[in-house]
């Protein structure tokens, strides 16, 4: 941090799951409460205007239309948030936001022992499982190169019940698989299809670390994701939010109900 200010120029700074410290007087550094904020700090910045803090992307009223849409067809053992990530520090935040919205989340990256899965190949409760992580990588590729782990393990765990909501990564470029969200798309079908089978329904919700330039293009990885049902957000910041707004409307469904017998 000193040697940022000493550079003398405007500088964002994240350290993930830390809580922004408040801006020092005087100081060149701004602290950051996300990847996304980061990014959007930095470009006002370069461009000399006030940072906006923002949840959203969207209205208000889209999102609580698309909570709404998204929450109509579950049933009520339907409880659970499920993250399947390619990208560990994708995974690092939805875990830590999760957490912070229920304080119940479980994940292989999780620093609280009493969250940390017993066994990183099987989901408890509300979980964010970062498929990168070691335990996943001995003897074959990284997922964001090979995404086979992660449609073996979405396809492992559609018998459950219990999953409310599933949050998915999509990541592009160079190095990555040549059509991520094509070898995703079986898995989010066979999901859903079993939630159906059950009298329910499943929101998927995803984002796109990318670019039109990149390669697999953005436009072609999201319009696959969408044609079978994905919800696909801006960030994965946004995605993870409104994963948690769906659980919270879920919980809030579950406590009245509770009241009123």
């Amino acid at each position: 941090m000193a040697a940022l200010e000493r550079a003398g120029k405007p500088a964002v700074a994240y350290f993930v799951g830390a809580t922004p410290e408040a801006r020092r007087a005087g100081s060149l550094v701004r602290f950051a409460g996300s990847l996304e904020e980061t990014a959007a700090m930095a470009v006002a910045l370069a461009k000399g205007k006030r940072y906006a803090p923002r949840a959203f992307t969207f209205s208000e009223a889209e999102i609580d239309a698309i909570v709404r849409r998204e929450t109509r067809g579950l049933t009520s053992s339907q409880r659970y948030l499920r993250g399947y990530f390619t990208g560990g520090t994708l995974a690092d935040e939805a875990w830590i936001m999760a957490h912070r919205a229920t304080g119940a989340v479980h994940s292989n990256n999780q620093t609280d022992p009493k969250f940390i899965l017993a066994d990183p190949r099987r989901s408890v409760g509300h979980t964010v499982v970062d498929l990168g992580d070691d335990a996943f990588t001995v003897g074959r590729p990284h997922p964001m190169i090979d995404p086979a782990g992660r449609v073996e393990r979405m396809m492992a765990e559609r018998a459950d019940g219990k999953i409310a909501v599933v949050v998915v990564d999509v990541v592009i470029g160079y190095g990555s698989h040549e059509d991520p969200a094509g070898a995703l798309a079986p898995a989010v079908e066979a999901m859903r299809a079993a939630a159906r089978r059950r009298g329910g329904y499943l929101p998927v919700i995803a984002s796109i670390t990318g670019t039109d330039k990149d390669p697999q293009n953005f436009n072609a990885q999201k319009a696959k994701l969408e044609a079978v049902g994905c919800v696909v957000m801006p960030s994965n910041h946004q995605a993870c939010a409104l994963a948690t707004k769906i659980v919270e409307r879920i919980d809030a469904r579950r406590k009245r109900k509770a009241r009123h017998g």
